[in-house]
């Protein structure tokens, strides 16, 4: 189990820290939920949809808001991961 990171800080660009985490195939699998300290523009929401974040929040956040969507991010993944697994089974199993 991975624990939460911070990727950025105010002077790093975080663009190019999640371009490193997506780089490394120790942390490509990693999901990623953003924090931001405003309501993304169209333009920032596409930068991180292509960077492989899958969620995102805004500040102020509720505890009870921030734990359903790291619940869903954690399933996702899993999922995702479950149906990897099958796959390359059937693969080698073909």
């Amino acid at each position: 189990m991975h624990c939460p990171q911070r990727l950025a800080t105010p002077r790093t660009d975080p663009g190019e820290a999640l371009r490193k985490r997506r780089g490394d195939p120790d942390t490509a699998s990693i999901p990623i939920l953003l924090l931001t300290d405003g309501p993304p523009s169209e333009a920032e929401m596409m930068k991180m949809i292509e960077h492989g974040v899958l969620d995102q929040l805004t500040k102020p956040l509720s505890g009870m808001l921030l734990c359903a969507k790291v619940k869903l991010v954690c399933e996702r993944s899993r999922s995702s991961r479950e149906l990897k697994n099958k796959l390359q089974f059937a693969l080698d199993n073909a």
